[in-house]
């Protein structure tokens, strides 16, 4: 149901169908596994249909999300229990709310950022001494032209009126997160078109910080043949901040560069290697390694970059570092293998722009179908 990648590249996996967790080498051999676990001289176990995990490389300690037993186990990786969390009290938490810790992340400070169950306020925030602390980074509604006549409406309208309206605006709750080092909260909700943004970047007060917002346009998904709506299930960021999202539905993954340019989409459902079935989770290594857990095959997946995907991501890295003359070589060689990959236009276009040469940079932003880019070139060639 989960996994986690530590900087050693070990690899930890939640087994919620068996009550257990694994912990696998860099060669993905098992070096141990956790079924039976003491706390206080007692002997627990985990709930059938646990659903997250996080370990703390700090002080190497594994945070487990005990779905159906209502709480969270801090362990060692022997299974020696120091805390157990049950539902924080607080007079913002409805005791009647059933608490069911789904997934679970831990920041630099110990503070625990969890989601539970039919909670769309936001990432419960609780201390190591179980104390609620708020909650962290609520999904926002668009302000669509039905989102605002619906407020108009309800601002007018009695207290009984507005108790029969058909009409809801509530948030979608995160599905999962994903805690970076550099410190940033990134998220995943399910696609829906009354929400700002399905993937957000939030910062310690729980803004979204995003460069830009990725967006799932309904063009976008008929180009993939979606015929039912996008489930993102996870997220995970490397190094070079490099975003990759997994899609369930369809078994693909995106991945964006840091300012959230579209680089490539890979994956699939089936049967053979390097397709899915009920992909579930997400995690990348120290080598940029992707390894997706599927649930119904049972299986992890380990995809390495290809050449072609290591030119573009070096493209990207050296243009971000300021390195523009540097990342034309590297774009051409990704121009080579693929003349139909717009981006690469996109970042020539940026690279010349930035030396000035603006009659260049618009040939290529034309050739990456690029408007917007197009027209701060020629606003600068006209300028000068």
């Amino acid at each position: 149901t989960d996994i986690f990648v530590d900087k050693s590249d070990r690899i930890f996996v939640l087994d919620g169908g068996n009550s257990r967790i694994l912990i696998l080498d860099k060669e993905y051999k098992c070096i141990k596994i956790l079924e039976e676990f003491t706390y206080k001289e007692e002997t627990l176990t985990l709930a059938a249909g646990a659903q997250g995990l996080f370990f703390r490389d700090s002080n190497q300690t594994l945070y487990i999300a005990d779905t159906e037993n209502n709480r969270i186990l801090v362990t060692d990786l022997d299974g020696n229990v120091s805390r157990i969390h049950e539902k924080p009290v607080d007079e913002l938490l409805d005791p009647k709310d059933e608490y069911k810790p789904k997934k679970i992340i831990v920041d630099n400070m110990g503070i625990m950022y969890v989601t539970s169950a039919q909670i769309n306020t936001g990432a419960l925030l609780v201390d190591s001494a179980n104390n609620f602390l708020g909650f962290y980074g609520v999904n926002k509604i668009k302000a669509s032209a039905e989102v605002l006549a619906e407020y108009f409406w309800r601002s007018i309208m009695t207290d009984a009126q507005n108790a029969q309206s058909e009409m809801s605006f509530q948030p979608v709750e995160f599905y999962n997160m994903f805690w970076s080092e550099d410190r940033f909260v990134y998220a995943v909700s399910p696609i829906n078109d009354k929400v700002a943004s399905s993937v957000v970047k939030l910062n310690a007060l729980g803004n979204d910080v995003s460069p830009n917002t990725i967006e799932f346009s309904k063009d976008f998904l008929k180009s993939f043949h979606y015929s039912s709506a996008m489930m993102l299930v996870d997220i995970t960021v490397d190094d070079d901040g490099a975003i990759t999202l997994l899609e369930m539905h369809t078994g693909r993954l995106f991945q964006y560069d840091s300012e959230c340019n579209l680089l490539a989409v890979f994956g699939g459902t089936g049967y053979q290697k390097g397709s899915f079935r009920t992909p579930v989770s997400i995690e990348s290594d120290s080598e940029k390694n992707i390894y997706v857990l599927d649930a119904e095959k049972n299986t992890i997946t380990v995809m390495e970059q290809t050449f072609y995907g290591q030119m573009i991501r070096t493209a990207n890295r050296l243009y971000n570092d300021g390195l523009y003359l540097e990342s034309i070589e590297p774009w051409q060689e990704v121009l080579r293998m693929n003349a139909n990959y717009t981006q690469a236009y996109v970042g020539m276009g940026k690279a010349y722009m930035s030396m000035g040469e603006y009659e260049t940079a618009m040939e290529y932003f034309e050739l990456g179908q690029s408007k917007t880019d197009y027209g701060e070139a020629k606003a600068q060639l006209r300028e000068e």
